[in-house]
């Protein structure tokens, strides 16, 4: 049985227990003034309504005034003009206007959150922005951002400037493996040509204000179907200019991959993984016969001026299958930080090797969870840092196989690190914590000398690649910050 359909929106009802003034209607419970209703804030009720029992509500958006009585007396939420944050009401509570915090801000009416506007790395602030407009970023002339879709490498500071090494992609119109070189203060820069082609991008090292860089490529020997893989290593001074460039082991029997580069004063250091291949060329194609013939870890060392004074097989019929880094501490030995095969399971192991100046084996540290990356200090110190995210540990390693284990770090929960470098007496890591960016500095023993988030950096989804100290004691990130590529200063 239905009862009068009412004559009025949101107030008295005409109608009986089905009419507009009750349970169900107009006025009442699922009436367009009440809480199933169309009305309160969007309804032809307006913002008062009376009738139904005590479980009778406002609709969403309205609150009852007066809870004295079983009489529903329902309000709109007050509204909320654009520079805050309205906290929703509840059924007998008004909603509540928060200002935006310094570096958000709201547009609009009744906005639920206050938006931030960052600048990223490479930008500068033109405009802090308002309440009520976001902050304003032009891109900087002084270590600008780079191309989005460079693939960057190695990240290196020398005593007169700072490279990074980067392929520049296909179909661009820059192909091919490039080092962008800036002066320490960013007002100087340069392109340097690393290699026309290559396989992998160059590896970077340096000894004062010069430059080494190293990598692998193919080419063509005897015939076009014959190609070796080979090692290469090229000097540059502190203009950029290239001095020399040296190409190791031109036959078809080594191939090269994995090459990573250190240098001191007077000696450039060269590891990578040779394949040998048993190929000899027959009616102008190249026949390999067995194939490989065994996989050795190699080390090249060049004087100053890119003549050889060593070759040797660090491990002959190695189970190594990835050269991460490489770095060479301040007494001569050598570190090659490795993945390789257990000789009993299939599982990889991480392990740093060290060697000593004529190449043979001095020790070795199986270490878990490590970044890709070794780094010295001038102590004769070699470190290595863990990648998780819960207690990281630095770890230590001095000559003869002396580890050291910090154990887990006194860093914040949730922070976590991409890259690290030495400094005189510890390391700089830098990473991401829960509100940006963030860069910790570590003794030696791994206790936190300080830690840095800069809030205000836009870094959504960034990571960085890596980090440097210059000798002017500026530090040096490059990365991705969730849009382009970037070189810059520490913030």
């Amino acid at each position: 049985m239905a009862g009068a359909p009412g004559a009025g929106l949101g107030g008295e009802g005409t109608g009986g227990s089905f009419g507009s003034g009750a349970s169900f209607g107009s006025g009442a419970s699922f009436g367009t003034g009440a809480t199933f209703g169309t009305g309160a804030q969007t309804g032809t009720g307006g913002a008062t309504g009376t009738g139904g029992g005590s479980q009778a509500m406002c609709a969403s958006g309205a609150f009852d005034t007066d809870l004295s009585d079983d009489v529903l007396t329902c309000a709109l939420w007050s509204d909320c003009p654009p520079g805050t944050r309205r906290v929703s009401g509840s059924f007998d509570q008004d909603a509540v206007c928060e200002a935006c915090l310094d570096g958000t801000y709201s547009t609009f009416e009744n906005a639920t959150l206050c938006l931030e506007a960052k600048c990223g790395f490479g930008e500068i602030v033109v405009d802090p922005g308002s309440p009520t407009t976001p902050r304003e970023c032009e891109e900087s002339e002084v270590f600008p951002k780079l191309a989005s879709y460079w693939s960057i490498g190695a990240l290196e500071a020398t005593s007169s400037g700072v490279y990074l090494s980067y392929w520049g992609g296909y179909g661009y119109g820059d192909e091919g493996y490039f080092g962008a070189r800036y002066s320490l203060d960013g007002m100087d820069s340069s392109t340097l040509v690393l290699a026309e082609t290559g396989q992998q991008i160059p590896d970077l090292a340096h000894a004062g204000g010069d430059l080494y860089a190293a990598s692998w490529n193919y080419d063509t020997d005897a015939s076009p179907v014959v190609f070796t893989e080979q090692a290469f290593a090229s000097k540059y001074d502190e203009s950029g200019a290239l001095v020399w460039s040296h190409t190791f082991d031109e036959d078809t029997s080594e191939h090269f991959s994995w090459v990573r580069v250190a240098a001191s004063e007077d000696a450039v250091y060269v590891v990578g993984i040779v394949t040998m291949m048993d190929c000899s060329i027959v009616n102008d194609s190249l026949d390999c016969g067995a194939g490989a013939t065994g996989t050795h870890l190699v080390m090249r060392v060049l004087d100053a001026d890119g003549n050889p004074t060593l070759s040797t097989n660090l491990e002959e019929n190695t189970f190594v299958v990835g050269v991460s880094d490489i770095a060479l501490a301040s007494d001569g030995h050598l570190y090659v930080l490795v993945n390789r095969t257990s000789e009993v399971s299939s599982y990889v192991d991480t392990v740093v090797l060290e060697f000593d100046e004529a190449g043979e084996a001095v020790s070795e540290h199986v270490l878990e969870s490590v970044l890709g990356q070794l780094a010295a200090d001038e102590s004769g110190n070699v470190y290595a840092l863990s990648a998780t995210d819960f207690q990281p540990h630095l770890y230590r390693i001095a000559a003869f196989g002396d580890l050291f284990d910090s154990g887990g770090l006194a860093v914040e929960l949730g922070d976590s690190f991409d890259a690290f470098t030495a400094t005189d007496s510890g390391v700089v890591a830098v990473g991401s914590a829960t509100d940006g960016p963030l860069l910790v500095s570590l003794d030696a023993s791994g206790e936190l000398l300080a830690r840095d988030v800069v809030e205000e950096v836009a870094f959504s989804s960034g990571f960085f690649v890596g980090v440097q100290r210059a000798a002017d004691g500026t530090t040096f990130v490059a990365g991705w910050d969730g849009e382009n590529q970037f070189l810059s200063p520490w913030p």
